[in-house]
């Protein structure tokens, strides 16, 4: 093929050219370096074409699949010959596919997706273009109700994804337009055999059903697009209801949704609200997702006790409290136990950041009322002690109650922030009993002790020795 031979005559009278010169003027990327994947396929050397012919700066990137022998490397050929043809930098790769994978398709789309991003950051382009058409939206709305997703996923696929720079010009236009611009343009392709078998869903749907529903329901995907338009209007309800009702701590990270915006709406709203809830948590990355039975698990927490957690990944959880949902970054501390061996009386032993002294002769219940210290009776303790994280499940009977309560309950009642409860610690002595909770050294300053003792361990007026536990700051 000779460039001299190649000369566009009156191509803005095109259809496509003109929608695609016009959305590249409203998404400001006109004369913008242009990330482009190329199969070979009637679609995407239209698209290419046409960027070509409006002058545009492209990079053009080829993914070889490597399935169908010698046709693939035919269409690998084809792509870098019109780049060089066209001017264009071009970047073929060789992925191998195994069946340990999964699903092909859904593999050549994370695999592809990736490729493209990495190469948009490498060369600065500011968007990548796909050959995406009318087509391709109906399989995507068809597809998504097969799979039974609520109203507000029937959006199909959008023209721009700011997140992704993913830009769609021709979503407005048939498959049978591009053929014609294609023909018309004289624009060199390859045909995939392959889709004409019905082995992928998508493939199924555009040879079996399609033609049919053509034949008995003329007019039917005029109607199926309104479908994806509505699922775009519940989409922007839902990002009006986040912005509104969604409240956002910018310090710590922490978001917060009541449940009342949750509790009165069916099973399948209420995981919408709890997907968006979770998506705009900057600890959750898009590309992991959110698995079927996360948001179940999300959902049970609706109804569940205060307390109750589900992992979202390792970087954040989201907490059922007494009137809302709490999503937050998972505090991550070492286990750490540490051991408090007897002192001798009067000795000042320090275990950052409390300090412990047994003392004998002293008013306890009198410097209690002064002080911050805690003061346990030593007589009712077993040696050594030890200091170590509290865990779900851990059961004391706090002062001046009969019965023995959950640590986690104990916290809920002092009403202890959620993101604050760990750094509350457990004191337990040699008999694996729980003899104390001590306050985190923050919180003492605040409070009027640094730790409350467990009833059987307080002092009264006949205790004699006394274990006094104070922060290194007071005195002891």
């Amino acid at each position: 093929m000779n460039k001299l031979e190649y000369t566009p005559f009156n191509f803005r009278d095109s259809t496509v050219i003109k929608t695609l010169e016009e959305s590249l003027k409203k998404h400001d990327l006109w004369n913008k370096k242009l990330i482009i994947g190329v199969s070979g396929g009637v679609d995407s050397m239209a698209l290419l074409t046409a960027l070509y012919e409006l002058k545009q700066q492209l990079f053009i990137i080829h993914i070889n699949y490597k399935l169908r022998g010698d046709n693939s490397e035919k269409d690998q050929e084809l792509v870098e010959h019109i780049a060089q043809f066209y001017s264009y930098e071009v970047a073929s790769f060789k992925v191998q596919y195994l069946p340990e994978f999964g699903n092909f398709q859904a593999w050549a789309r994370q695999i592809r997706y990736q490729i493209f991003s990495e190469l948009r950051i490498e060369e600065k382009a500011a968007a990548i273009v796909l050959a995406h058409h009318r087509e391709d939206i109906l399989e995507t709305v068809f597809l998504k109700l097969f799979r039974g997703a609520s109203p507000v996923h029937w959006d199909g696929i959008k023209m721009w994804e700011e997140e992704s720079a993913r830009f769609r010009p021709w979503l407005k236009h048939s498959k049978l337009e591009l053929i014609r611009y294609a023909l018309n343009r004289a624009v060199p392709y390859r045909e995939d055999l392959t889709n004409s078998e019905s082995e992928y869903n998508r493939n199924w749907l555009r040879n079996e059903w399609v033609p049919m529903l053509n034949q008995r329901f003329p007019g039917w995907d005029k109607h199926l697009l309104d479908l994806s338009y509505y699922g775009q209007l519940l989409q922007s309800y839902q990002e009006h209801w986040a912005t509104r009702f969604i409240q956002v701590n910018e310090e710590t990270n922490q978001h917060k949704v009541d449940l009342t915006e949750l509790k009165p709406y069916p099973k399948r709203a209420q995981q919408d609200r709890l997907k968006v809830f979770i998506q705009r948590h900057p600890f959750f990355r898009k590309e992991e997702g959110l698995s079927h039975g996360q948001l179940i698990q999300l959902r049970k927490l609706i109804n569940a006790e205060p307390g109750k957690k589900v992992c979202v990944n390792d970087r954040m959880n989201v907490y059922r409290q007494r009137d809302c949902l709490l999503a937050m970054p998972s505090r991550i501390s070492p286990q750490q136990t540490q051991i408090i061996e007897q002192p001798r009386n009067n000795e000042l032993l320090q275990k950052e950041p409390y300090q412990f002294q047994l003392r004998e002769g002293i008013n306890s219940l009198e410097l209690a009322k002064k002080g911050p210290d805690l003061y346990l009776d030593a007589q009712t303790i077993s040696w050594p002690l030890r200091i170590r994280e509290w865990k779900e499940g851990d059961r004391f009977t706090p002062l001046g109650m009969k019965g023995r309560k959950k640590m986690s309950d104990y916290l809920i009642n002092q009403k202890i922030p959620m993101i604050e409860k760990s750094d509350y610690k457990i004191l337990e002595d040699g008999n694996n009993s729980i003899i104390a909770v001590l306050f985190p050294s923050n919180k003492s300053k605040d409070t009027s002790h640094c730790g409350i003792p467990a009833n059987r361990q307080k002092c009264t007026q006949a205790t004699k020795l006394v274990l006094q536990i104070g922060l290194k700051s007071s005195t002891c």
